[in-house]
């Protein structure tokens, strides 16, 4: 069957084409794809905010082996750093609220600057020690984060230029060399004056833990350093060397 189709014109109606209808053309449909639908939409979840807080899905593994993951957490280096910082600030909170103050004019008192920072150094080794129990009772991954014996093979591919070299590899080795930075801060401290001990500490600090390039090693500690001393000298009124 055949029909003729018009249409109107300026001067009249006049016949345009003559259409099959017996037949309809029509399209053919592309196939569904539903299988790239879905990664799709799963790239799109793992990108998101939302979905980057999640963390790796722990509902679907056994007791035991979340248990293993929480031992594994707290055998990484980073449960070495924090216990060896909670130490170091039970020690020194101890010293400051058991030192004897004299009748020095300070507003804000003799043992107001190392209670702050000894307190405050015990509860960031705290947070850090319960965050990955917190994280097995929220029923998220508990390891600490990607670079821990607990993450390995989940987190992304390292690169290998960027991995410790020598003594850092290991956990100890970083706290030997941590420790050895401290110990030089200290002995320089009254040698040189506060301002440039302090540049080299945090320089010697910052490449211990992996910090690298000029400006990051140099330009950071000189500026901490200046404010920190002025800071101490000028508002808390605290005699530096």
């Amino acid at each position: 069957m055949r029909r003729t189709v018009f249409r109107g014109a300026a001067h009249g109606v006049a016949a345009v084409d003559d259409l099959d209808v017996s037949s309809p053309r029509t399209a053919p449909m592309p196939p569904a794809r539903h299988d790239g639908l879905v990664l799709l939409i799963r790239e799109l979840d793992e990108r998101s905010p939302m979905g980057a807080d999640k963390g790796p899905n722990t509902t679907g593994r056994s007791k035991a082996e979340r248990w293993d993951r929480l031992r594994d957490a707290y055998v990484s280096g980073k449960a070495v750093w924090a216990l060896l910082l909670l130490l170091l600030g039970s020690v020194a909170l101890t010293t400051a609220l058991s030192m004897r103050v004299g009748q020095a004019h300070d507003p804000l008192g003799g043992r107001f600057f190392p209670v702050m920072v000894s307190a405050s150094l015990t509860v960031a080794a705290l947070a850090v020690l319960l965050s990955p129990l917190v994280r097995l009772l929220l029923g998220r991954d508990p390891a600490m984060g990607e670079g821990s014996v607990a993450s390995a093979g989940t987190g992304p591919d390292v690169d290998p230029a960027d991995e410790p070299e020598g003594l850092l590899r290991k956990p100890l080795g970083r706290v030997a060399a941590m420790a050895a930075v401290a110990i030089a801060y200290v002995a320089l401290l009254d040698v040189i004056g506060y301002i440039p001990a302090t540049i080299l500490g945090m320089a010697g600090a910052l490449w211990v833990l992996q910090v690298r390039g000029l400006r990051a090693l140099f330009l950071g500690p000189v500026v901490m350093s200046v404010s920190l001393y002025l800071i101490f000298t000028n508002l808390l009124f605290v005699r530096l060397p």
